[in-house]
């Protein structure tokens, strides 16, 4: 008996199915960071792909063996009404383990050589429903950020004239809305844009004299709808487990010593860049108190 005799078959929904060939592929994303006069290149690590299999499986009527003897009638009409309704269950990979996973396409083939059966081939991706937690957070909430976008951004367009603070104030909006598409990235780089926003809105209430004028009062009431919805962006991002921390340097240290004191991975030292504005980046002060993401278990 060989080692993957001993192990559970591969299935999708708790069905079972005998496979000819089945290949596992995944991968990292990281994100080439690049600086002028310096050799190599600093990689900033943005979590792991999505698992993706693709399997060949022989569904054969009137098979001997009882393990498999409703393999085409019973089990493969069970899977492809799985299929067809993009449903998401476990895949249990024989050496690896369950997946959360769904067929994304699939192929049945039928041949005049074979006339008691068909051969599938089937490619499933990992899912992780919750991971749509964000989108939804951006974009379904009845006040939701997206939708204070449009408005805001509709009564930007009707002033005679640009204001380069509401350009600026627009693109950092839409840069927050283009993440919809990227979700491993909602994390430190999503609390950055919105504290980079928030920076903007108030630069803006305090100097635009725009919205000042009781003309423009749609004007003041978007900007300030559009205020509150990022304040509950904000608070509902760090409710999905993602808060600040603060740590008090002991000694002068530069950024990347520090980065690896809090992350254990000195090229984060971006990641904490972003919420500092160090002097000296290279000779950071004792009892200085530095920022950082932390990340919930």
């Amino acid at each position: 008996m060989t080692y993957f005799d001993q192990l559970e078959p591969a299935s999708f929904g708790g069905i079972a199915f005998p496979y000819s060939e089945l290949k596992v592929t995944c991968g990292v994303r990281s994100y080439e960071h690049e600086y002028p006069h310096q050799d190599r290149m600093a990689l900033e690590k943005l979590g792991r792909r999505a698992y993706k299999v693709h399997v060949m499986v022989m569904f054969q009527a009137m098979i001997n063996n009882p393990k498999w003897s409703d393999l085409f009638e019973v089990r493969l009409p069970k899977l492809r009404e799985m299929w067809e309704k993009s449903t998401t269950a476990d895949f249990h990979i024989p050496h690896i383990g369950d997946l959360p996973m769904m067929c994304g396409e699939w192929s049945e083939d039928l041949s005049a050589r074979n006339r008691s059966g068909c051969r599938v081939e089937m490619d499933y991706v990992e899912d992780v429903p919750d991971a749509f937690n964000f989108v939804k957070t951006v974009q379904l909430t009845p006040h939701s950020f997206a939708q204070q976008t449009v408005l805001l951004g509709a009564e930007f367009n009707k002033l005679p004239h640009k204001v380069a603070l509401f350009d600026a104030i627009t693109m950092a909006a839409a840069s927050i809305l283009a993440i919809k598409d990227q979700i491993d990235l909602y994390g430190n780089l999503l609390l950055s844009k919105i504290i980079g926003l928030t920076s903007l809105l108030h630069m803006a209430d305090q100097q635009v004299k725009e919205l000042n004028d009781p003309m423009n009062y749609e004007l003041l009431a978007a900007f300030r709808d559009f205020c509150d919805a990022v304040v509950q962006l904000h608070q509902d991002i760090l409710q999905l487990g993602i808060s600040q921390a603060e740590y008090v340097v002991p000694m002068e240290m530069t950024v990347a010593a520090i980065a690896d004191t809090v992350y254990h991975d000195s090229r984060q030292a971006v990641d904490i860049m972003r919420l500092n504005a160090f002097e000296d980046p290279m000779a950071i002060p004792a009892a200085t108190k530095v920022k950082y993401y932390k990340y919930a278990v």
